[in-house]
């Protein structure tokens, strides 16, 4: 396993670039490089292995004919990043909040919103 070379806001704002500047509905690795990242080939290639599932499970709930999509799968993400902050902040959530560029209020509502106030995060 490798480390994103940044914090999660910077993840964030290249997951947003990628989803707006990709040309196809497949993110590839030239996509990384067109972002003008600087980071090593393989921690793209992970990440980029990461958005293809979130692109293939939402392929799957649509043809599904699920509902709520959007709901359900920023729900997901936010949880990931949420407990993937906590995780790197032994639970302290008011640097987790800051890592993920949000207030720590924003973050405690998140946490109870997505029933992750049970889970001893």
């Amino acid at each position: 396993m490798q480390d994103f070379p940044g914090n999660v806001r910077q993840l964030e704002n290249l997951c947003h670039w990628l989803t707006v500047m990709t040309p196809s509905q497949m993110v590839e690795i030239a996509d990384f490089r067109r972002s003008g990242a600087k980071s090593p080939l393989r921690v793209w290639q992970l990440a980029a292995t990461g958005v293809r599932l979130w692109a293939q499970q939402a392929a799957i709930a649509l043809q599904r004919g699920d509902e709520r999509i959007m709901d359900t799968l920023t729900a997901q993400f936010e949880r990931t990043l949420i407990v993937q902050a906590l995780q790197h902040t032994n639970g302290r959530r008011i640097e987790a909040a800051t890592l993920l560029g949000i207030g720590r209020n924003t973050l405690t509502r998140k946490i109870q919103e997505l029933g992750l106030d049970n889970q001893g995060e």
